[in-house]
């Protein structure tokens, strides 16, 4: 067996039981190791089905083992579940490139799931830092301020973060 003596030289300095109690633990390991994820995937799955069920989105599917991305037609929309995909960073830098980038990165993100307008912003807000961070913290306070309320739409933020990190002189070239 393979496994025992990837690890170095020692494995082979063992005489013949020691070699075959080392291969029965490493096997015994492997399959005690197996079980416990497949513990853990079953968990999983009822928590995700638990969660989508209070959503009003139903998931199937077997975690173990290598599944594609399960895929679901949801109100004439084609929504991919149980796929993970990352919000891009935003850090607010002074490149409108940059900022068109990651809006357009993660509207990508967007019509991959199926998000609320408000869990859209959430979604959007959490992975912004340092000067986008600051920015947006300023942003929601001098609203709740001036206008009693927050942004809560991605259309609106979208938009006031437009207006923040891209001039109105600026024109984006197709690349």
């Amino acid at each position: 067996m393979a496994g025992a003596g990837d690890g170095g030289g020692d494995y082979h300095q063992l005489d013949g039981p020691q070699r075959l109690l080392l291969d029965a633990m490493t096997t015994q390991m492997r399959r005690l190791l197996n079980r416990n994820n497949e513990e853990l995937y079953g968990r999983m799955e009822d928590l995700e089905n638990q969660l989508n069920q209070n959503t009003g989105r139903h998931y199937s599917g077997n975690r173990v083992g290598n599944v594609g991305p399960r895929q679901h037609r949801m109100e004439g929309q084609n929504i991919i579940e149980g796929v993970k995909l990352n919000v891009p960073p935003f850090k607010g830098r002074s490149d409108p490139d940059a900022y068109l980038d990651w809006e357009m990165k993660i509207e990508h993100v967007f019509s991959c799931n199926d998000y609320t307008k408000e869990q859209k912003v959430k979604l959007a807000a959490a992975e912004f830092s340092n000067y986008a961070l600051v920015w947006w913290n300023k942003n929601q306070r001098e609203m709740m301020r001036e206008e009693g309320r927050e942004i809560d739409t991605w259309t609106e933020m979208r938009r006031v973060m437009r207006k923040r990190f891209v001039p109105t002189s600026y024109s984006r070239s197709m690349r």
